[in-house]
């Protein structure tokens, strides 16, 4: 059962991005089937490292992007990737401790933070962007 399904509202305008925000959204939806499976792979901390990975990939074109069209939110939308990336971090480094850390709250605060940075600053980005005809 998907705890978060895609919806075409959050798109963000930026072809790129959008396809990125939409393969981030599908994985924490697989790490969530995993959670509710049990299936080892997210108690050893596998899936939530797949999903750090991807996500400081994704953070790194974003940035590099609103860097090249100079967006003045630049600098605190990257704080605002470092903290979620160092919380990442720490809740791979409690699953790999003990893997019960993963559960639905943990998985739910993710979804959320998500969910909230896309809609609120990822969109903020693409309306500057198309304010200001990049896109």
């Amino acid at each position: 059962m998907s705890i978060m399904t895609w919806n075409e509202s959050w798109k963000i305008g930026i072809g790129a991005l959008d396809n990125e925000h939409r393969d981030c959204f599908q994985l924490l939806d697989d790490i969530h089937t995993a959670v509710k499976e049990n299936d080892a792979g997210v108690h050893d901390g596998r899936l939530l490292r797949m999903l750090y990975d991807r996500v400081r990939a994704h953070f790194a074109a974003e940035e590099a992007m609103m860097v090249g069209d100079r967006y003045p939110g630049v600098a605190i939308h990257a704080m605002k990737h470092e903290h979620l990336a160092k919380q990442l971090l720490a809740l791979i480094a409690r699953v790999e401790r003990a893997p019960t850390n993963l559960n639905e709250h943990a998985l739910k605060f993710l979804l959320d933070w998500f969910q909230t940075h896309l809609v609120q600053e990822d969109r903020a980005f693409g309306v500057w962007l198309n304010e200001h005809g990049k896109y």
